[in-house]
């Protein structure tokens, strides 16, 4: 927890402070102006969207604190805030969805469902993470809850990240491996060792590390074959295999440093001189 009395965004920068709260009082005054989402749905949900993403940079800043330093209970006030806001876009879409409008087209829809749910994954696998920190400080009654919490949060991010496998591989990752921790460390600090429940439940989740590691590595494998192919397509079709700097540099009789490359006859006339 942070210090008593002090300013619970004392642990980040005033300029990165005042940044984050002008722009969710901005984001506020344009749905001012608005009043209403009826007046124009696209950018009452491109606000929302804005202004629940500038919520969850702050509790990010809180969050990146030192530990002495940080206080969780602002990153999971910020978090829950942010929570809200995407819910509510979530749920203006199911409805534009259902009656679409002159403001609403199925393509615009679909990207913003996509933001949202990416957004509501990060969201929920913060706030697993602020649950774990309180679980591992608590006492044995407080800490079996918070690991309960905890584990709801990154449960929920999991089945947000599931969406869009291709683009959340690593944080699939992230999370079966923190849900795996979370598991062993919570009973074991108490009970002296996890139960046989929580061992095989971290060997679910080390299991899904593993399978999302393979998934990250084909993936990773797949676009580099991809840009080897985009190389080869250039170098049939005449256009260099390597930027210029680097085929300068594997050419031996070519400038050998930028300084070269910048002056070149200054460099030929030192070394004949040499």
């Amino acid at each position: 927890m942070g210090t008593a009395g002090a300013s619970p965004h004392a642990v980040a920068s005033t300029a990165d402070r005042n940044l984050h709260m002008h722009a969710i009082q901005y984001y506020q005054q344009a749905k001012d102006c608005l009043a209403r989402r009826a007046v124009h749905p696209q950018l009452w949900d491109r606000i929302q969207l804005e202004l629940g993403g500038t919520h969850l940079g702050v509790a990010a800043l809180l969050a990146s604190a030192a530990p002495g330093l940080r206080d969780d209970t602002h990153v999971d006030s910020y978090l829950n805030s942010a929570i809200a806001i995407f819910a509510d876009i979530s749920r203006n879409l199911t409805s534009a969805s259902a009656t679409a409008g002159r403001h609403d087209n199925a393509a615009w829809i679909s990207a913003m469902r996509r933001a949202v749910s990416l957004k509501l994954g990060e969201a929920h696998h913060r706030l697993g993470l602020v649950h774990r920190r309180w679980a591992a400080a608590a006492a044995r009654t407080a800490a079996s809850k918070a690991s309960k919490v905890a584990e709801s949060h990154l449960n929920k991010a999991l089945s947000y990240y599931a969406m869009y496998p291709d683009e959340t591989a690593g944080l699939v990752l992230q999370v079966h491996f923190e849900r795996a921790t979370l598991h062993s460390s919570a009973h074991g600090r108490h009970s002296g060792s996890p139960s046989v429940g929580a061992l095989k439940r971290s060997l679910r989740d080390l299991l899904a590390c593993k399978d999302a590691l393979a998934t990250l590595l084909r993936a990773r494998r797949a676009c580099a074959t991809d840009a080897h192919s985009s190389v080869s397509t250039q170098v049939a079709d005449g256009a260099p295999s390597l930027p210029l700097a680097v085929q300068v540099r594997k050419t031996s009789a070519g400038p050998s440093s930028l300084a070269e490359l910048r002056n070149p006859e200054r460099h030929r006339k030192t070394a004949r001189s040499s």
